[in-house]
């Protein structure tokens, strides 16, 4: 499980590691902080926010897959990973 915090713009400012396995913690971290998220609105502002997301690691050989697996309301799929 990771505590991320969101700018308004919707970029991740901060990911650090709240449980979990510490093998795949780098990843996890690395991955988090490249996505975008949908910028939390309220009364028509952009607000930072922060939450936490669990998330489920496959590592191959060849790929890591992840998949969240819980994330605050405001959060939802409201993010795409930029590669």
């Amino acid at each position: 499980m990771l505590q991320v915090t969101v700018s308004e713009t919707g970029d991740t400012t901060c990911a650090e590691l709240v449980s979990g396995n510490p093998m795949v913690v780098g990843s996890a971290i690395r991955s988090v902080q490249k996505w975008k998220f949908l910028p939390l609105v309220t009364k028509r502002l952009h607000k930072a926010y922060y939450g936490r997301l669990a998330i489920k690691f496959h590592a191959t050989e060849t790929a890591v897959k992840f998949k969240v697996i819980d994330a605050p309301d405001n959060v939802g799929h409201a993010y795409e990973a930029q590669e």
